[in-house]
C-alpha cells in the first residue's frame, strides 16, 4: 500500500522562526551579564546594564533580518529540494551567524571581527538553528524506506 511520506518536521516552520529569531541577542547578553558577575560581582550589573541595551537595540532587528530574510527562506528552499534536516539546518544557521554576528560588530565595534568572533558567531547562529529545529520538530535524518 502507498504511505503517505513523512513530513520533515512537525511543526510549522515558521514558528521554529517566531521563536528562534531572539536566540542569539538573548543568548549573547546572557553571556555579558555572567561574565560581569564573574569578574566584577553583583556590583558590576549596573555597569553592564546599558551594554545590554545595545545588544538588544542592534541585536533583536539584525537577528530578525538574518532569520526572515536569510534563514526562513533558506530552510524552505531545503524543504522543497528534499534537503530538510536538523543537522544541515545547524550548519546553514551557523553561516548566518557569521554573517549576522559580523553585521553586529561592524555595528558596535566598529572594526572587522577577529577570528574568534566570528566562531562566536558560529555558535551563536549554532543555538538559533537548534532551537529552531526543535521548535520546528525538524528531524535529524531522512528516513529512507
Amino acid at each position: 500500500m502507498n504511505e503517505a511520506p513523512a513530513r520533515p518536521h512537525r511543526r510549522p516552520l515558521w514558528l521554529g522562526a517566531l521563536v528562534a529569531w531572539p536566540v542569539a541577542p538573548m543568548g549573547y547578553a546572557l553571556f555579558a551579564i555572567l561574565t560581569t558577575l564573574q569578574q566584577m560581582g553583583i556590583d558590576g550589573i549596573t555597569m553592564v546594564y546599558p551594554f545590554i541595551q545595545l545588544i538588544f537595540m542592534i541585536g533583536l532587528p539584525i537577528a530578525a533580518l538574518a532569520m526572515f530574510l536569510i534563514g526562513l527562506p533558506l530552510t524552505v528552499w531545503f524543504r522543497a529540494r528534499g534537503w530538510l534536516r536538523a543537522d544541515l539546518v545547524c550548519l546553514a544557521a551557523a553561516g548566518v551567524g557569521i554573517l549576522a554576528w559580523s553585521l553586529f560588530l561592524v555595528f558596535v565595534d566598529g572594526g572587522p571581527p577577529s577570528v574568534g568572533q566570528l566562531l562566536a558567531g558560529a555558535a551563536l547562529g549554532a543555538v538559533s538553528g537548534l532551537v529552531f529545529c526543535l521548535t520546528a520538530g525538524l528531524r535529524w535524518r531522512i528516513r529512507r524506506p
